[in-house]
Protein backbone atom coordinates (compact mmCIF):
# COMPACT_ATOMS: atom_id res chain seq x y z
CA UNK A 1 0.00 0.00 0.00
CA UNK A 2 1.43 3.35 -1.07
CA UNK A 3 0.44 6.56 0.75
CA UNK A 4 0.42 9.69 -1.31
CA UNK A 5 0.60 13.18 0.05
CA UNK A 6 -2.17 15.33 -1.39
CA UNK A 7 -1.54 19.05 -1.52
CA UNK A 8 -4.56 21.32 -1.82
CA UNK A 9 -3.77 24.43 -3.74
CA UNK A 10 -6.07 27.37 -3.32
CA UNK A 11 -6.88 29.34 -6.42
CA UNK A 12 -7.26 32.52 -4.38
CA UNK A 13 -4.26 33.49 -2.30
CA UNK A 14 -5.22 34.13 1.31
CA UNK A 15 -3.70 37.18 2.88
CA UNK A 16 -3.65 36.90 6.63
CA UNK A 17 -1.74 40.02 7.54
CA UNK A 18 -2.30 43.36 5.85
CA UNK A 19 0.67 45.55 5.33
CA UNK A 20 0.97 49.19 6.25
CA UNK A 21 0.89 50.12 2.57
CA UNK A 22 -2.44 48.32 2.06
CA UNK A 23 -3.86 50.06 5.11
CA UNK A 24 -2.78 53.47 3.81
CA UNK A 25 -4.36 52.76 0.42
CA UNK A 26 -7.67 51.86 2.06
CA UNK A 27 -7.48 54.94 4.26
CA UNK A 28 -6.82 57.17 1.26
CA UNK A 29 -9.75 55.70 -0.66
CA UNK A 30 -12.05 56.16 2.33
CA UNK A 31 -10.93 59.78 2.72
CA UNK A 32 -11.55 60.54 -0.94
CA UNK A 33 -15.02 58.98 -0.79
CA UNK A 34 -15.94 61.01 2.30
CA UNK A 35 -14.68 64.22 0.66
CA UNK A 36 -16.69 63.53 -2.49
CA UNK A 37 -19.81 62.78 -0.47
CA UNK A 38 -19.43 66.05 1.45
CA UNK A 39 -18.95 67.95 -1.79
CA UNK A 40 -22.07 66.37 -3.29
CA UNK A 41 -24.16 67.21 -0.22
CA UNK A 42 -22.88 70.80 -0.15
CA UNK A 43 -24.21 71.44 -3.65
CA UNK A 44 -27.69 71.92 -2.17
CA UNK A 45 -26.50 74.81 -0.02
CA UNK A 46 -24.95 76.59 -2.99
CA UNK A 47 -28.25 77.04 -4.81
CA UNK A 48 -29.22 80.68 -5.24
CA UNK A 49 -32.81 79.99 -4.17
CA UNK A 50 -31.74 78.82 -0.71
CA UNK A 51 -29.88 82.04 0.15
CA UNK A 52 -31.46 85.37 0.94
CA UNK A 53 -29.77 88.72 1.45
CA UNK A 54 -31.28 90.75 4.28
CA UNK A 55 -30.29 94.32 5.13
CA UNK A 56 -30.00 95.25 8.84
CA UNK A 57 -32.50 98.11 8.41
CA UNK A 58 -35.30 95.70 7.45
CA UNK A 59 -34.92 93.48 10.55
CA UNK A 60 -36.90 93.81 13.77
CA UNK A 61 -34.34 94.54 16.49
CA UNK A 62 -35.38 93.98 20.13
CA UNK A 63 -33.83 94.82 23.50
CA UNK A 64 -32.19 92.00 25.40
CA UNK A 65 -31.85 92.31 29.19
CA UNK A 66 -28.67 90.18 29.27
CA UNK A 67 -26.76 92.78 27.23
CA UNK A 68 -25.87 96.35 28.26
CA UNK A 69 -28.42 99.13 27.90
CA UNK A 70 -28.87 100.16 24.29
CA UNK A 71 -27.89 96.79 22.82
CA UNK A 72 -30.26 95.19 20.33
CA UNK A 73 -30.63 91.57 19.25
CA UNK A 74 -32.30 89.81 16.31
CA UNK A 75 -32.66 86.06 15.76
CA UNK A 76 -32.67 84.83 12.16
CA UNK A 77 -34.04 81.33 11.65
CA UNK A 78 -36.16 79.27 9.32
CA UNK A 79 -39.24 77.64 10.85
CA UNK A 80 -38.77 74.50 8.72
CA UNK A 81 -35.13 73.99 9.73
CA UNK A 82 -35.02 73.16 13.42
CA UNK A 83 -31.71 73.86 15.06
CA UNK A 84 -30.59 76.31 12.39
CA UNK A 85 -30.46 79.85 13.70
CA UNK A 86 -28.26 82.90 13.58
CA UNK A 87 -28.14 85.60 16.27
CA UNK A 88 -27.03 89.12 15.38
CA UNK A 89 -26.08 91.65 18.06
CA UNK A 90 -26.00 95.41 17.73
CA UNK A 91 -24.17 97.05 20.63
CA UNK A 92 -23.32 100.69 21.26
CA UNK A 93 -19.67 101.71 20.86
CA UNK A 94 -19.00 102.42 24.54
CA UNK A 95 -20.93 99.43 25.93
CA UNK A 96 -19.36 97.40 28.73
CA UNK A 97 -20.24 93.79 29.35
Amino acid sequence: MVLRKIELKSEIPIKIQTTRRDFMKKLLIAGVLIALAGWALAQDALKVDSMKVVKPDTLTWKDNPSFPKGAKVVVLSLPAAWGTASVKNLTPRKARC
